[in-house]
């Protein structure tokens, strides 16, 4: 349920309430802002502007306060399009990006737009989400210095051949990362992104398709870059990492986002030209799952067995005891350690 502040002729959900307090403190970065004062521009109750700036600062933003004086934001560095698009070496991809300070889900917004008819390669980035989503209905925590965006594409194949493009989006990412920070990057199927064993990135995929074909598919993607490891929720902090927590250092989230842009778009049309079959041998090679033991829970069923092969319709195929294959296109995977 969405919780609604403010006046019939004017109100706010509170995520809408966090954005235009973080928009109402980088215009007037510098100074202080009372929260009587964004409350009255809002129409909304003070309590609600304390609750929002307590979720910001959850999400890692700057904001400090000051005796009787309010709130203010400090210096952060921002993705903004043109900073992205400056040697953007694509043809379609990124192109047109829509950048938000703050949003629910940057995946709500594309599928919107792609209601709308947006064109194919449009980009939505943010630099924090409140409701981030991950795979099988899970949360994921965005806060300040990652690199939280969905894409917009439009391919041709079928509904199951797109199982594919999750792995085509794992694969970017993990190119990308190599490319930008210099560091190796596997992948754990369908679409978890590892640095030395732990995750620093995952893939959502969602399409929308009449008569098997797909009309379009928005494919959301997470990358924790500049994030503080500390901030994670407890039950992350042993398998998740950052890519600066492992480097030592901040990266340069625009040209990681611009490397990522580029290999989205080359490992594409690859795809839409040759089919599936690039992409997966590609996969295979940096696969953390292939050769081990694992445990997939698929639609509530537990299946243990050898993880031996990735299909060409990209599911993964387990060899169990007595010998038979199965093929399972959606799952929860962990290894077994032996």
């Amino acid at each position: 349920m969405v919780v609604v502040y403010g006046s019939t002729e004017t109100s706010w959900s509170l995520v809408e309430v966090e954005d235009k307090t973080v928009e109402a403190l980088l215009k007037s970065r510098g100074s202080y802002v009372s929260c009587r004062q964004i409350a009255t521009q809002l129409g909304v109750p003070v309590s609600v502007i304390k609750r929002a700036v307590r979720e910001l600062r959850r999400l890692s933003y700057p904001i400090k306060s000051g005796r009787g004086r309010g709130y203010t934001i400090m210096e952060f560095d921002t993705l903004s399009p043109d900073k992205i698009k400056q040697g953007l070496k694509t043809k379609f991809i990124g192109r047109i990006i829509h950048h938000f300070i703050h949003v629910g889900s940057t995946q709500e917004i594309a599928k919107e737009l792609a209601t709308q008819g947006a064109v194919e390669g449009t980009v939505i980035i943010a630099e924090t989400q409140s409701v981030g989503r991950g795979r099988l209905g899970r949360g994921w925590f965005s806060p300040v210095g990652g690199i939280w965006m969905s894409l917009l594409l439009s391919p041709k194949r079928s509904v199951k051949k797109l199982q594919v493009l999750n792995l085509l989006a794992a694969l970017a990412v993990s190119r990308s990362i190599e490319k930008a920070c210099g560091i190796e990057a596997r992948i754990k199927w369908p679409n978890d992104v590892l640095i030395q064993g732990r995750k620093v990135a995952g893939i959502l995929s969602e399409t929308f398709a009449r008569g098997g074909i797909v009309n379009s598919i928005v494919l959301g993607m997470g990358i924790n870059a500049n994030v503080d490891t500390g901030l994670f929720p407890f039950d992350l902090r042993s398998s998740a990492t950052s890519l600066s927590a492992t480097l030592g250092n901040f990266v340069d989230r625009v040209a990681l986002v611009q490397f990522l842009l580029k290999e989205l778009e080359t490992l594409y049309e690859e795809f839409e030209r040759e089919g599936s079959g690039f992409i997966i041998n590609e996969l295979k090679r940096v696969s953390t799952t292939l050769g081990r033991k694992v445990k997939v829970i698929s639609f509530d069923e537990v299946t243990e067995g050898l993880a031996v092969d990735i299909h060409t319709d990209g599911a993964l195929v387990v060899r169990v005891e007595d010998g038979a294959t199965k093929l399972f296109y959606i799952g929860d995977v962990s290894i077994i350690e032996s």
